[in-house]
């Protein structure tokens, strides 16, 4: 039962990256503006105090 309870969370999981992934390509052809990883990376650490 676990297993099949694992599998089940996994797709889940899966299909809510996936759905967010969709989002943000939408959201990405609306604008110019785009972030790279690094950018990102230093904002997210700033925002919890270890940057």
């Amino acid at each position: 039962m676990k297993m099949i309870r694992l599998i089940s969370d996994l797709r889940k999981f899966d299909s809510e990256v996936y759905y967010k992934l969709q989002q943000a390509e939408q959201e990405a052809s609306l604008t110019g503006q785009r972030y790279s990883s690094k950018d990102v990376l230093k904002t997210m650490k700033d925002a919890i105090g270890k940057g």
